[in-house]
């Protein structure tokens, strides 16, 4: 292949014959043996292909029994990446120098490829990179802080228009091996071992001479540090003008930005996009007034055991600060109690997610201005919002007399809402004063330990629901109903269509609620629910019954799948008209039970489950029928029920009050404790009845 410019093998173990052959491969300007074991014979190989422009030895493994100095004779060669896995010798002295063309220098860390037989070697190579007349780009992580120190005395960064310098520590640094030479100017220091003495050299000007200049900025510092109070002014006096992504690990701050002084640049931190905080002493993002235009481009926003912290954004915050923000994520930062003050909130009109966790003092979202205490907070992109193991008691809450956990707030895109243990709060989870349309996106509802909620919303509230997709409840010990329909209005006619509640519900969980009696509350005349139900999931809750009123039950006409476990008060899955009868006194209220169907205008005298595939019903020691007592002229329809799960039932003699209609159904499982006790509802002995395989 006389004619060949470009090869690349990856993957791949290599020998080389120990005589190449002169002509073999000489036309070729680009090579790349990426990830390869290369074994004796390749400096050989390299002597001869003096055209090479490109040559990459990326993650590969040097074998051979010396390094292969041949690559001092690539006189042409353009770009060299040597951020091998292992070497068996070090770079020699002599070899960088040689290559005057030279453009781009990948050498990654030391700990794979030593530079120099020891540190005056070691000193002797960073001086021929800096010699390098040509290089724009270099990627190098150095173990010593006093070696960048001294390189910087003779060279000139200015010219290197792409870099990415890590310093100290460098098995952190380069935990990344992705093959990257898309990178803009990056600088790593990981200095958390070293005190104060060491620190003040950030102040040295070839230092903050490639500080200001960076893109990519991450310092790891030791939280025993006091000399860098903050970082604008006393690090960056230019207010990081070209900085796009900050992550500061460990360190002892005041602030990020001290605007006091009087010393702030014009223009502070305005072309940030994304920035991450951890392990800090940090008292606050800003020390005074945010200035002007600050994070104005920020995106991205993550904080981890940021202690003393009590605000993320507080006082005064204006345009376009802030209003490119998209995502923030905070964790374990102990102290912090409110996210945004009410001027930051209104910046915040891109803002898509918020994902709090483990901050046990976090109380609200907003904390609203005393002037402002009628005003509607909006969100208006916010998608996701999530909140595990916080002390949250309201989204804007000035105090204990909050009636919801949110009100008086607009969410207009918000699709999840998660709540995972909350604080002593509201009794609602969504209150009367919400404005319209302010939920109309919201898809996905889960709660899990939120202990002080009664219910979800009371009377019109429900109807800010009507594009809700599923809702879960978890441990939620305080909850009594799902809905308070009290006060709600129906003005529909007995002509017209009746009015739909939750239309677009598919999937409805219930369980641990140790105080549910019920899942509605004051019914009314003239609604529909669940009339997009496909799955319904209920346990451990003191239901005495699931479906009440009855009518729900012929409501269900697209649930494909119901279970019930652990429930021991339930005594039949449809209920009864009135629900303070107990179920046990069935035989004093037949005829009650019927005059009220027939008034309601339920006279077909059947339940139709016309989708539904799979019923399990586990633990429910009083359970006696699925259908209620009454009913032993009632029809009871599975058209397409092919699963029955029965298991510790033991006072359900007979599965249905009335005729069973289950086409399909020819199998009773049941669990294999259950085998040698189970005795078949008088209705299912026709039926196989087999153990469940688990």
């Amino acid at each position: 292949m006389e004619a060949l410019r470009v090869m690349e093998l990856n993957n791949s173990q290599i020998e080389f014959p120990l005589s190449w052959p002169g002509q073999m491969l000489r036309s070729l300007r680009t090579l790349c043996l990426d990830y390869c074991s290369l074994g004796t014979g390749l400096s050989s190989m390299l002597g001869h292909m003096t055209q090479l422009e490109t040559l990459s030895l990326f993650q590969s493994r040097i074998r051979d029994d010396q390094f292969p100095a041949e690559i001092a004779q690539l006189s042409n060669l353009k770009l060299l990446d040597l951020r091998v896995e292992s070497s068996l010798h070090p770079l020699p002295i002599g070899i960088l120098s040689s290559l005057k063309k030279l453009e781009e220098l990948y050498l990654g860390s030391s700990d794979h490829l030593q530079l120099g037989r020891d540190k005056q070697e070691e000193i002797g190579c960073l001086k021929e990179i800096s010699a390098i007349s040509n290089l724009a780009c270099l990627q190098i992580a150095l173990d010593d802080f006093s070696l960048l120190l001294l390189s910087l005395q003779a060279f000139d960064t200015q010219r290197l228009s792409r870099f990415n310098i890590a310093v100290d520590n460098y098995r952190g640094a380069m935990i990344d091996h992705r093959r990257n030479y898309q990178f803009r100017k990056s600088f790593k220091l990981y200095l958390s071992g070293h005190g104060d003495e060491w620190l003040k050299q950030l102040f040295d000007p070839n230092v903050t001479s490639i500080v200001k200049r960076t893109e990519n900025l991450t310092l790891y510092l030791s939280d025993q540090s006091s000399c860098l109070r903050n970082l604008v002014p006393d690090l960056g006096e230019n207010g990081f003008i070209n900085l796009k992504k900050l992550c500061l690990d460990d360190g002892q701050y005041e602030c990020l930005v001290d605007s006091t002084a009087n010393l702030v640049a014009r223009h502070v931190f305005e072309n940030l996009v994304y920035m991450k905080l951890r392990l800090l002493k940090l008292k606050e993002i800003c020390n005074g007034f945010l200035p002007p235009g600050c994070f104005n481009q920020l995106q991205g926003v993550e904080l981890y055991s940021i202690r003393a912290l009590q605000c993320l954004w507080k006082g005064p915050v204006k345009p376009p600060s802030l209003c490119n923000l998209i995502s923030i994520k905070v964790e374990d930062c102990a102290q912090i109690t409110t996210l945004f003050s009410e001027s930051a909130l209104k910046c915040l009109v891109k803002l898509q997610r918020i994902d709090v966790t483990y901050c046990k003092n976090l109380e609200r979202i907003v904390l609203r201005e005393e002037s402002l205490t009628e005003e509607v907070l909006e969100l208006p992109q916010l998608k996701a919002l999530t909140l595990s193991y916080t002390n949250f008691i309201g989204f804007g809450s000035e105090d204990d007399k909050a009636v919801a956990f949110f009100d008086q707030v607009s969410l207009p895109r918000l699709e999840l809402l998660e709540i995972l243990g909350s604080g002593d709060g509201p009794e609602q989870l969504i209150g009367g004063k919400m404005p319209s349309g302010s939920l109309d996106n919201l898809k996905h509802v889960q709660l899990w330990e939120c202990r002080s909620i009664r219910c979800i919303a009371k009377g019109h509230t429900v109807t800010l629901l009507q594009n809700l997709q599923a809702l879960w409840t978890w441990d939620c010990q305080g909850i009594e109903s799902l809905v308070d329909f009290e006060g709600l209005k129906v003005h529909n006619t007995p002509s017209e269509k009746a009015f739909e509640i939750l239309p677009k519900l598919e999937s409805l969980g219930l369980s641990d609620c140790s105080r549910l009696i019920h899942i509605w509350r004051n019914f009314p005349e003239g609604i529909r629910v669940f009339q997009n139900l496909r799955s319904l999931h209920v346990s451990k809750c003191p239901l005495k019954c699931l479906f009440h009123p009855p009518s729900v039950a012929t409501m269900l006409i697209s649930l494909e799948a119901l279970e019930v476990y652990w429930c021991s008060e339930m005594c039949e899955v449809i209920g009864e008209e009135d629900e303070e009868v107990s179920l046990e006194d069935n035989a004093q209220h037949h005829d009650i039970g019927k005059r009220r169907e027939i008034a309601l205008g339920r006279t077909s005298k059947e339940f139709v489950f016309s989708r539904l595939t799979s019923l399990r019903l586990q633990a429910l020691e009083n359970l006696r029928s699925f259908g209620g007592s009454y009913r032993e002229d009632y029809e009871f329809k599975f058209p397409l029920l092919t699963e029955l799960i029965i298991s510790y039932c033991p006072k359900l003699k007979k599965f249905s009050s009335g005729n069973l209609d289950a086409p399909l159904l020819k199998k009773v499982r049941i669990m294999p404790s259950d085998t040698e006790n189970f005795e078949a509802p008088v209705d299912l002995k026709d039926r196989e009845i087999c153990p469940l395989l688990i």
